[in-house]
């Protein structure tokens, strides 16, 4: 028996169980799994889209058909993700590592279709567009910022997969630690000084 590297399984295995994640990833467009089964499961999804692009309606279908398990993925193939991605040249997949599993400890990951509504992280545009937009113009940006009032951050960068502001790494322009600064406390110098001014 030939093991699979990163996936720890044998080669017909992992192919069957990737055909099926692929599957799930078409009808639901966000699974969760552990990071090295994530990598393959990228590459086979990305694929799969392309099947979904290509010229020979009758060809692409064929092939996607060999990798996708259920009619419903299928028609959701090439009825809305194909034409979502009709302007993109690759890169339609994203993996955002997520948390440590329970039991065993295992590093786990997203696997997400990106410029979709609900996704994690907004997308980077496809090439040739406008760049300006990424984490600045993303929701989690907003609820950041709402959090934050007025102070002034720089590389605030989601350090997982970014559901919330308390998976934001912070600088604060500077300060050396994590997190907002302390209030500082006035000195005792400082108050003597406003007493005799008075």
């Amino acid at each position: 028996m030939v093991k699979r590297v990163g996936i720890g399984t044998t080669a017909k295995h992992a192919r069957s169980m990737l055909r099926s994640m692929v599957d799930d990833l078409v009808r639901h467009e966000r699974i969760e799994t552990t990071v090295p089964r994530a990598k393959d499961l990228r590459k086979l999804a990305d694929k799969v889209i392309s099947m979904g692009k290509m010229e020979d309606a009758y060809e692409g279908r064929r092939r996607a058909l060999a990798v996708l398990r259920t009619p419903d993925s299928l028609d959701k193939l090439f009825n809305e993700l194909a034409p979502r991605y009709a302007a993109r040249q690759g890169g339609y997949t994203r993996v955002m590592r997520s948390r440590m599993r329970e039991g065993d400890g295992a590093p786990m990951a997203f696997v997400e279709f990106v410029d979709r509504p609900g996704e994690l992280r907004a997308a980077r545009p496809p090439k040739g567009a406008d760049s300006g937009a990424g984490f600045a113009a993303s929701p989690l940006a907003d609820a950041v910022h709402a959090a934050v009032d007025g102070t002034e951050w720089r590389g605030g960068m989601p350090t997982k997969h970014g559901q919330g502001v308390h998976h934001v790494r912070w600088r604060r322009l500077g300060t050396r630690g994590k997190g907002p600064p302390k209030p500082q406390q006035p000195t005792r110098a400082a108050e003597g000084t406003d007493d005799q001014a008075e």
